[in-house]
């Protein structure tokens, strides 16, 4: 019945929360060194200010202090095969350096004060190893804020500092269920396209157990359908005769 769907919304966003939670298993854990500054500065004067030995849950800086870190650690073995990654959380925000100085990447603490209505602002992931063959040893700069989107307030906590494994059919699932648990959002409540879409949603959360990629693969191939369909095509096929 259709009302049943819409009375558990919650499960499904209880769901993708998980997928997102099972999409990166940490394996290790990265040694970080930051170089706390009042102002930012450049990549040649990286270690400049004050040199400090910070571990996760550890408090970096205040509002505004800007840091140099330098992240350092080792894929695991067990991590061999996977595509490997970095989960870093500086509890404000980062750009990620290359070795010759260039910014390459940003990141935004997971815990962000930003609107999530408009999408979830968080960026933690550096991608490392598509496939890594384990025992790779990692050397990362990250220029820190200690502030959140435009300027917002933001503490200074060292979150997070792991090497991962992706698991990427669970990320592909998480993807895919959160494109459709959106397009809800979007359809009017008594359209029967709303009302497929949340039964396959529903259908899909119900093969997920160990949130592991084989789950994902199967709960992936009861979404295909939902997402296969354009806009404009027919939700039902009506025959009658008269």
């Amino acid at each position: 019945m259709p009302h049943d769907y819409e009375k558990m919304r919650w499960q499904l966003d209880e769901s993708l929360k998980r997928l997102g939670e099972a999409a990166y298993e940490p394996v290790a854990q990265l040694k970080a060194t930051a170089w706390v500054t009042p102002e930012p500065l450049p990549f040649e004067k990286r270690h400049s200010g004050k040199r400090r030995q910070i571990k996760v849950g550890q408090k970096w800086g205040k509002l505004w202090d800007c840091a140099w870190f330098h992240f350092t650690g080792t894929v695991p073995a067990s991590a061999a095969g996977q595509k490997a990654v970095l989960l870093i959380d500086l509890s404000g925000e980062g750009c990620v350096f290359d070795e010759a100085g260039n910014p390459v990447l940003g990141l935004t603490t997971m815990g962000s004060g930003y609107d999530f209505s408009l999408g979830t602002p968080g960026k933690q992931v550096v991608p490392f190893r598509d496939k890594s063959k384990g025992g790779e040893a990692i050397d990362l700069w990250v220029d820190a804020g200690c502030n959140d989107l435009f300027g917002g307030y933001k503490g200074g906590t060292l979150r997070r500092a792991a090497v991962a494994v992706c698991h990427e059919e669970v990320r592909a699932l998480y993807y895919d269920f959160e494109v459709l648990l959106e397009l809800t959002d979007h359809i009017p409540a008594d359209c029967a396209r709303r009302h497929q879409v949340l039964a396959a949603l529903h259908d899909a959360a119900a093969v997920l157990s160990r949130y592991d990629d084989a789950e994902a693969r199967r709960a992936r191939a009861i979404l295909a359908p939902e997402l296969k369909k354009r806009n404009g095509d027919a939700s039902l096929t009506v025959s009658a005769v008269g």
